[in-house]
């Protein structure tokens, strides 16, 4: 293959060509890419700060513990798995059981000695992301409380009751909730889900949903470990790979004396 050595090469920042704009769209020319915003992470080389991932994996191997724990370490500016982030604002629409849910967020605190940054907020109503109605609505009320920067959606099948993931069709309705969401709040859109039958076919539903991804995390059993481990990565490499286990935290008793518990990564 023929190549120009590379100090002949034209210097794209010399171009003085604006790029041309009808509000809309725009035209740009390589001489005009220095000037564009660089590509942000909200997790170091994991989670960009814009655009729709899923973190997923077979029930009760963790994923919810480990999205948690990914909230309260970006609402603190922390490393996390030893990758740096961007400081951030969350909301946490959580749809598979409230109390439970309270008490894993309730062991999160004691474990850390500090309660969960205000940066948090929590979202415990109905809600159908095929409905274009709701995603507005939601986008609004997050905006009118000062913004997100990741909405995590616990889980895509709560979020979209009654649709068949295997349409392509349906599939396009979730998928379109998600960017509506995303475009109005200018959040990381962060849909937590399952595998198919065959675990081993990835993702859960019609193919379109792992197509249209900018990040897919798989959580699974490793031993005596579980393993979340960075699949597709639209803009870093992938395979990116850190195991963990889950620490049970007790968290009381009940009028009857049953100790309460819940677990933290």
């Amino acid at each position: 293959m023929n190549t120009l050595p590379e100090s002949n090469l034209p210097n794209p920042a010399n171009s003085t060509r604006p790029p041309i704009t009808d509000g809309r769209f725009t035209l740009y020319t390589t001489g005009n890419f220095s000037d564009m915003s660089p590509l942000k992470w909200l997790v170091d080389e994991v989670l960009p700060s814009v655009g729709v991932g899923v973190i997923y994996g077979a029930s009760g191997v963790g994923k919810s513990f480990l999205c948690l724990d990914l909230v309260a370490t970006v609402a603190r500016g922390d490393k996390w798995f030893g990758h740096d982030t961007e400081r951030a604002s969350v909301v946490y629409i959580g749809l598979e059981g409230q109390s439970g849910f309270r008490r894993r967020v309730r062991a999160k605190e004691v474990h850390q000695g500090v309660p969960l940054s205000e940066e948090v907020r929590f979202v415990f109503d109905s809600f159908d992301i095929t409905e274009i109605d709701n995603a507005g609505a939601l986008g609004k009320l997050i905006l009118d409380d000062g913004g997100a920067d990741l909405i995590v959606i616990d889980t895509l099948n709560r979020a979209s009751p009654g649709a068949d993931e295997n349409s392509s069709a349906a599939m396009g309705a979730i998928l379109l909730g998600a960017q509506i969401l995303q475009k109005m709040t200018g959040a990381f859109v962060l849909f937590v889900h399952h595998p198919g039958k065959d675990a081993t076919r990835g993702l859960r539903g019609h193919s379109s949903l792992f197509a249209a991804m900018d990040a897919v995390i798989e959580v699974c059993e490793d031993g005596q470990l579980i393993r979340w481990n960075l699949t597709k990565s639209k803009d870093s490499e992938d395979q990116i790979s850190h195991a963990f286990t889950l620490q049970v935290i007790e968290l009381g008793n009940t009028s009857s004396g049953k100790a309460v518990t819940s677990c933290v990564v």
